[in-house]
């Protein structure tokens, strides 16, 4: 039984952290932060969507552990925090890290 709840676990995981990089959106700021870390609206400048969208994925992919944010005064800075695993994912998808 113990196995089952932990293989049960693993794969709830599995799927809360690909739900993370189902969406457009969110795959584009993985790509922008693997190029340095930015704040909110060093984001919403190079994806050209809201801040309040861009604030929405950016706390999806902090609830999945790829990313973590950090204050620097009033600014949030957001950085990669799995960035093996972020490289492999895009990298299965046929995606590339952006340009810094």
């Amino acid at each position: 039984m113990a196995t089952r709840r932990r293989q049960e676990k693993a794969r709830a995981e599995a799927a809360a952290l690909a739900a993370a990089f189902a969406h457009p959106l969110r795959l584009e700021i993985l790509q922008r932060l693997l190029s340095g870390p930015c704040c909110v609206g060093d984001v919403v400048c190079e994806c050209g969507a809201e801040q309040p969208t861009i604030s929405r994925n950016l706390g999806l992919l902090l609830e999945a552990g790829l990313v973590t944010k950090e204050a620097d005064g009033k600014r949030r800075v957001y950085t990669i925090a799995q960035r093996d695993r972020v490289l492999h994912v895009l990298g299965a998808l046929g995606l590339e890290p952006e340009a810094g």
